[in-house]
């Protein structure tokens, strides 16, 4: 599939999962997945997400890509910029290894 940037991607891409994704059982919850998928960005230097109703914060996003390369785990300097972080920790201090980036192996 051929868009213009990542918002035109992932508008059409939520449309066609939503549509006709697969649906499979992932931790005892059901989901949908697109299977053999290749996506291409026409404009990839257009990396700002801005979806209407989505309210995607630029100045969180850059903080969270700025935690994820410094190799952090911890939530507190976290959530100054993405409140509901701790949400996504079993004990609202650290994030789950499986949460953690795979950067750094």
């Amino acid at each position: 599939m051929r868009y213009r940037n990542i918002s035109y991607a992932t508008v059409a891409g939520l449309h066609d999962l939503l549509s006709s994704g697969a649906v499979l059982e992932v931790r005892g919850e059901r989901a949908r997945e697109l299977r053999n998928r290749v996506t291409i960005l026409e404009r990839p230097y257009e990396k700002c997400l801005f979806v209407p109703h989505r309210r995607n914060d630029v100045v969180a996003s850059i903080a969270e890509t700025l935690w994820v390369l410094a190799g952090r785990n911890d939530i507190a300097w976290l959530k100054t910029y993405l409140p509901r972080a701790p949400n996504y920790s079993d004990d609202g201090v650290l994030v789950q290894p499986e949460m953690e980036s795979p950067c750094f192996g």
